[in-house]
């Protein structure tokens, strides 16, 4: 079992970064993705506490996934909370309930296709602690995964410059609504 990563520095950061960077990791973001009808996409934002200092959790991000990646849609509607929770589970191989889950932000975005169609991505502020994290092993180095690998935390004076820049947006804006 390994411990899950709490970074405090950009030096830090750049240190664990770099061998992910050569596997084609470009970006960190936080844990989510696209419903499985792909109407909508859904993240989650979770914060920790860590030393009286604020932590979220985020993870790798290999951007150049979704251009070669195959979607088997499926016709069934999966809500917004459906999709955090799946891709939640998916990502971080933790399960988290959707009642904890609250709104932080939406935003009208482009789909990744040449059509110019346009779908919502919900955030969500995860607003229950999360004690698995303390049982579950989260290394996902031995697994052959293209889109994402082990998540991790980083203290919140690092989301800006290393955030996923439409993440950070939206984080930003979100913050800003809330005050």
């Amino acid at each position: 079992m390994s411990d899950i990563q709490l970074i405090r520095y950009q030096e830090q950061l750049n240190k664990y970064l770099e061998p992910l960077k050569r596997k084609g990791f470009d970006s960190i973001r936080f844990p989510g993705g696209t419903s499985k009808n792909g109407r909508n996409s859904a993240f989650v934002i979770y914060m920790q506490e860590f030393a009286h200092e604020k932590y979220y959790l985020v993870l790798p991000y290999q951007s150049s996934f979704h251009q070669r990646e195959k979607i088997n849609l499926v016709d069934k509607y999966e809500g917004p909370k459906n999709t955090a929770v799946r891709e939640f589970k998916e990502e971080v191989r933790v399960k988290i309930d959707a009642n904890f889950l609250e709104s932080y932000y939406v935003v009208l975005a482009e789909d990744n296709s040449n059509r110019k169609k346009t779908h919502k991505k919900y955030f969500y502020k995860y607003k229950q602690e999360i004690a698995e994290f303390l049982e579950y092993s989260l290394d996902f180095e031995t697994e052959d995964v293209e889109e994402t690998t082990t998540p991790f935390f980083i203290k919140n004076t690092l989301l800006r410059g290393n955030l996923f820049w439409k993440h950070y947006e939206v984080f930003k804006n979100g913050w800003r609504k809330k005050r």
